[in-house]
């Protein structure tokens, strides 16, 4: 049963659960009678409670929406109400009271008198906003319900889909389908393979990740990107307006508008003369092909792009490294280019010729071998005095025979080295040996 005392104006009911209830009360002299229905909110089940002598009901459909940097709180009229007051708070959700002297607590009164049902916020928090509104005329203030603020009505535009992303030799252009409600669009990027995980705020900023905001305000549905990494890049798009841009998900990043091709195979390299040919099988959907080179090591890592746009299977190294030389090729079309394959060394070299001797003939030497399948040309190499390669010169090369007559041999001693020779180099050096004449 609950008891009624009564202190000047002051009307305590005990006990009353805590929360929002409606008390009528009936005053009487004896000979009349006078009733009236006053708003409570009971701020604990024995505390102190707040009475509100206005009958005015509370604000509805009580709302709030970012407008760029500001918030924008409404509600809908309520009848007889001649002002209203905002409270607001950006920590706590559910703990503003107005004590009956109608001081608040756990929260701030923001904009008292206001007389339209809108109210502009102009310096809300980042993140965490919490609104209230009550309706008041010349007796006092609706009750305020502190459990529930206003609503927060997300007006951002829905996702930007169908994100698609193609090479166009050295950009990638990026499209996507017009988001509903979307005044622009902004366009992130990570140029490596890895998995991302990331998200962004409400106004577009990366959260919890290294996302690069490639373009900030884009109003169409295409971007170009005009220095992309050679290997590896993802996108995302946020679509934005004066609400905020909406999540991008980490997951959705842009797809290739083809698929990618498959690898070259059978990547090989040869000798030809004083150059060295590259060459690979084709690749189906391959709309181009990219060359990488090092002339040191053999790890990609180090190498650096020969050809950007090769259209054939095969490509001419015109100034080569005379003793290493490292190539790699990947395919590529529309959708990007594949992982790239080391060429192996194809030695086209002949076999290094047999029966290699020499014969006086008169004052000469005549040094001779046998024809060696493959062949184009033999060089001599020669030293009169040395019995090692290591000291010996080059006599005569472009010999397209099997024998060479040397005119002006030492008196005494006369060592001779022969190579088969092609495009592709030379063989192995054979010393020469006497017939005994």
């Amino acid at each position: 049963m609950a008891t009624v005392t009564t202190s000047g104006n002051v009307v305590t009911v005990t006990p009353v659960a805590a929360g929002i209830t409606t008390i009528t009360v009936t005053v009487s002299d004896g000979k009349a009678t006078a009733s009236d229905n006053f708003t409570v909110n009971v701020t604990a089940a024995t505390g102190t409670q707040q009475t509100s002598p206005s009958s005015l009901q509370s604000p509805q459909n009580v709302q709030f929406i970012w407008n760029n940097d500001q918030v924008e709180v409404s509600w809908d009229a309520v009848q007889g109400a001649e002002h209203y007051k905002v409270y607001h708070d950006d920590f706590f959700s559910s703990r503003c009271r107005i004590s009956s002297s109608g001081s608040p607590s756990f929260c701030d009164l923001l904009k008292s008198n206001v007389t339209a049902t809108t109210y502009t916020h102009t310096n809300p928090h980042d993140d965490d906003n919490y609104y209230w509104v009550v309706a008041c005329d010349s007796n006092g203030c609706s009750a305020i319900d502190s459990n529930s603020p206003a609503v927060y009505k997300d007006t951002r535009p829905s996702d930007a889909e169908n994100l698609l992303y193609e090479w166009d030799g050295s950009v990638i252009r990026l499209s996507w389908d017009a988001a509903a409600g979307a005044d622009y669009y902004k366009v992130y990027y990570e140029d490596s393979a890895r998995n991302v995980d990331c998200d962004i705020d409400r106004k577009g900023n990366p959260e919890f990740c290294s996302l690069d905001i490639l373009a900030e305000r884009v109003e169409g549905t295409s971007y170009t990107h005009a220095n992309p990494d050679s290997e590896d890049n993802q996108y995302w798009v946020a679509a934005c307006n004066n609400g905020g841009c909406r999540s991008i998900n980490g997951g959705a990043a842009a797809e290739p508008a083809v698929a990618k091709p498959e690898a070259p195979s059978d990547v090989q390299y040869i000798w030809n003369n004083d150059q060295t040919v590259v060459s690979w099988d084709a690749v189906e959907g391959a709309d181009y092909y990219k060359v990488y080179y090092d002339d040191f090591h053999s790890s990609f890592f180090f190498a650096e792009l020969l050809a950007d746009s090769v259209s054939g299977t095969t490509y001419t190294h015109s100034s080569p490294d005379d003793d290493r030389n490292y190539y790699w090729v990947a395919a590529c079309n529309r959708g990007g280019c594949s992982d790239f394959v080391s060429a192996t060394f194809i030695d086209t070299r002949p076999a290094a010729p047999t029966n290699v001797r020499y014969v006086l003939e008169g004052s000469s030497i005549r040094v001779s071998w046998d024809a060696v399948s493959g062949a184009e040309y033999y060089e001599i190499h020669y030293e009169d005095f040395h019995s090692s390669f290591f000291f010996a010169d080059l006599l005569v090369t472009d010999i397209t025979g099997t024998s060479y007559l040397h005119n002006t041999p030492d008196e005494d001693r006369n060592y001779y080295w022969v190579a088969a020779c092609n495009s592709g180099g030379c063989s192995d050096f054979v010393s020469a040996t006497s017939d005994g004449t």
